[in-house]
């Protein structure tokens, strides 16, 4: 028996209650220059920013609640090329099953294997697919790749030899909700002890989805439930939404933006946790990311990200920083200058 459910969740994204002490002299000075600071960079939702901004930074560190903190974390690798993708890299995902990065690009269709360097290991072309614009990693293989465009979900299996991987090989299943062309689902990330795909549309309007069930229906009678989380971003700081990760540590989402360079942390009832910049002018990085398009954290908690046209960036926290790159040096994307 087929059965497909869609409904709303009445939620709200809310602050983390935090306890804010009196301000000192030169905390307001800091807060006064950050606000310049932003303003200069991004006019874009700043004040937002500067609020949560405040919030944290006078909180007191043990009252900080269980979360991933992107904060606290600091750049290990930026702006790097990666080889054999010249543009429209557009998303990246943790394989867990071989420790291995995936990526894909959008123009000409390619899926790629990484390591944590940035490194190509292997290429797989895409045959027949629409704009993939988006990539996530359900285990033992499977892999879902996103048409921007169509709203469609293409299930398929990672060859074991490096090779093509054609459309008619997929599973597909198809969402038509809130269909406006070139601004449709730009990211997907799934959890896989709740078997839940969480799926951002980038704007016009910004839409959360979370589907359950969906991989367990697959190659049986289809049961799953449709839940629009979109009120989860009611307060959400930044312009668009061009990625989704799940981190299966804490249960909480990051939502990445494109457009105001910032990925912010949601926690499982949709309550903003943290963010971090990826602007030069509000960060440690030396240049801006020109278009971040894809985000993910790998089982030991290191984070990278992608961005247009085919440039790679890994972060990690402070007492963690040799676990992503060891024996690497830092690069930069100087060739965008």
């Amino acid at each position: 028996m087929h059965q497909i459910s869609y409904h709303q969740k009445p939620s709200s994204l809310k602050m983390v209650g935090l306890r804010i002490p009196r301000p000192q002299a030169s905390t307001v000075l800091g807060t006064l220059l950050l606000l310049a600071l932003i303003v200069l960079a991004d006019y874009k939702e700043w004040d937002r920013r500067l609020y949560f901004h405040l919030k944290t930074t006078l909180s007191a560190a043990e009252t900080r609640a269980p979360g991933v903190w992107l904060s606290d974390y600091q750049v290990v690798t930026q702006g790097k090329s990666i080889a054999g993708i010249d543009r429209n890299l557009s998303s990246i995902v943790h394989d867990w099953d071989a420790d291995r990065l995936l990526a894909v690009s959008n123009g000409p269709a390619y899926l790629v294997s990484l390591d944590r360097s940035g490194n190509t290991l292997a290429t797989y072309p895409l045959q027949g697919f629409g704009d993939i614009e988006a990539i996530t990693y359900l285990g033992a293989g499977l892999l879902v790749l996103v048409e921007e465009r169509a709203h469609r979900l293409n299930f398929v299996r990672l060859p074991e030899t490096p090779g093509p991987i054609s459309v008619d090989q997929a599973q597909h299943f198809s969402l038509g909700i809130n269909l406006s062309g070139n601004k449709g689902y730009e990211g997907i990330a799934f959890d896989p002890r709740s078997d839940r795909l969480f799926i951002v549309k980038e704007r016009d309007p910004m839409q959360l989805l979370v589907i359950t069930g969906l991989v367990a229906s697959l190659g049986t009678g289809l049961e799953i439930d449709i839940a629009d989380l979109t009120t989860w971003i009611d307060g959400y700081f930044g312009t668009d939404l061009s990625s989704v990760h799940f981190d299966q540590q804490t249960g909480h989402l990051l939502l990445l933006s494109e457009e105001s360079r910032l990925v912010v942390e949601l926690n499982t009832v949709g309550e903003l946790v943290s963010y971090r910049s990826f602007s030069s002018w509000t960060s440690d990085l030396n240049q801006s990311a020109p278009r971040p398009e894809g985000i993910t954290l790998d089982a030991q908690g290191n984070m990278f990200m992608v961005s247009e046209p085919n440039l790679f960036y890994s972060f990690a926290k402070p007492s963690e920083t040799q676990s992503v790159t060891p024996g690497t040096h830092e690069t930069t994307h100087s060739e965008l200058q």
